[in-house]
């Protein structure tokens, strides 16, 4: 069961033949029905949304209705090592009310499922049980939308805020689109402990935001931005710089829109938001138009993850030149050896500030600006070539960057710990 067994099941059972049933969509119910009729020895072959072969290579499959009333789900069985792993994690809904392209959470749980949220009283007693079970008073809501639709939504997620306030130190994250953030359910969720936010920002070109049905606008996501800054918040952006039919002037809007709302400061977050690219899986809306136009490719062993060729041949070049540097960087930022890794440890612990990754963080957003200015007036030969030059020379300047803040790391105990 799972996001790529509901969306690949027919490929799934015809291609492994250890498997004998899939659990489409929402699996509680489905798979305690399953367990029950198994063990009893009955027909398991009624059992709405479940997948399974009927002989040959036909799939049965039967659509189950969702669970609307998501108070009648327990709370979810959590081990001592899952608690260490993965901490407090709470799912307070389900589903969205958006319709983004780029996301298959809908299509998961069936096009016309609405988004669903349990009541504040029964968040609220999973978070008291959690709190009981972890050593830290920290829990983040993975909900794919924190709030619901329009008033009723917001109400909603002002009664969470008022039964939070009754536990003392709780701080708490949670996810959501930039039209959701209104100062009068952030007020209250500010003064209960909201420390984090996951905004859905996407863009900043009308056009693309348009393309992608975000539903939301450019002066929103700069409003939600401001607001939570208000109240001390930094929001981390969920950003997609380069999405499918991005023209150079999207990229533009979009740069524009990184740099003078002062999202490209530190390094940790520069690196991801000038390269991150429109991840295409299978059901989403954008999967299904790039298959249609022939514009996907696939790994020989999995379809579930899609890559795609930009129309634009500059808006390919910039996109293969960064993404080149990015994953260099990002790569660097994994290695315990490597300066950056040191600064990114104690730059998101808030202890110091790191020269090397303020200055290479200022070299990236510069040479971003300046390739971008190039080919905006075509002054780049789009070639193999002109592009591996690029490539080599800004790897060049890295190593020499690295080499210099190795010799010059500070040898304190907090950098020896990193």
């Amino acid at each position: 069961y799972g996001f790529y067994p509901t969306f690949a099941y027919d490929f799934i059972l015809k291609s492994h033949h250890s498997i004998n049933y899939v659990i489409i969509g929402e699996p509680e119910f489905a798979f305690l029905e399953f367990c029950s009729l198994m063990k009893k020895g009955k027909n398991l072959e009624g059992i709405d949304g479940l997948a399974f072969k009927n002989g040959g290579d036909f799939i049965v499959y039967n659509k189950r209705k969702v669970i609307n009333n998501l108070d009648l789900l327990p709370f979810p069985y959590r081990t001592k090592e899952h608690i260490e792993h993965i901490g407090g994690n709470i799912l307070g809904s389900r589903g969205c009310y958006g319709n983004c392209t780029f996301c298959y959470i809908n299509n998961f749980y069936g096009k016309k499922c609405n988004w669903r949220g349990r009541t504040p009283e029964n968040v609220y007693h999973e978070v008291q049980k959690i709190l009981s079970s972890i050593s830290s008073r920290y829990i983040y809501f993975v909900d794919a939308n924190f709030f619901g639709p329009g008033d009723e939504g917001q109400c909603r997620a002002e009664e969470i805020a008022e039964l939070l306030q009754n536990e003392k130190g709780l701080f708490f994250g949670l996810e959501c689109r930039v039209n959701d953030i209104q100062e009068r359910s952030l007020k209250a969720l500010a003064h209960a402990g909201l420390k984090d936010v996951f905004l859905g920002v996407e863009s900043g070109s009308k056009r693309s935001l348009k393309r992608m049905r975000k539903g939301a606008t450019v002066e929103q996501g700069v409003r939600a931005i401001e607001l939570l800054r208000n109240y001390g918040i930094e929001p981390h952006i969920g950003f997609i710089m380069f999405e499918s039919d991005s023209t150079l002037q999207d990229i533009r809007d979009n740069f524009n829109f990184l740099y003078y709302n002062n999202l490209l400061k530190r390094l940790t977050a520069t690196v991801d938001l000038l390269y991150h690219p429109q991840i295409v899986l299978m059901g989403t809306d954008s999967y299904e138009t790039l298959l249609k136009e022939n514009r996907i490719r696939f790994s020989p062993h999995n379809s579930y993850h899609g890559r795609f060729s930009f129309k634009d041949d500059r808006v390919q070049f910039l996109a293969e030149v960064i993404s080149s540097l990015c994953h260099q960087l990002l790569t660097l930022m994994g290695k315990s050896d490597s300066p950056i890794y040191w600064c990114r440890s104690v730059l998101n612990n808030n202890h110091y500030s790191c020269e090397t990754a303020d200055r290479i963080n200022q070299w990236l957003v510069e040479f971003f600006e300046d390739l971008l200015k190039r080919l905006e007036f075509r002054g780049v030969k789009l070639s193999d070539e002109v592009k591996s030059r690029y490539i080599g020379e800004s790897m060049h300047f890295l190593s020499s960057q690295l080499e210099y803040s190795s010799k010059a790391l500070p040898q304190t105990e907090e950098a020896s710990r990193y």
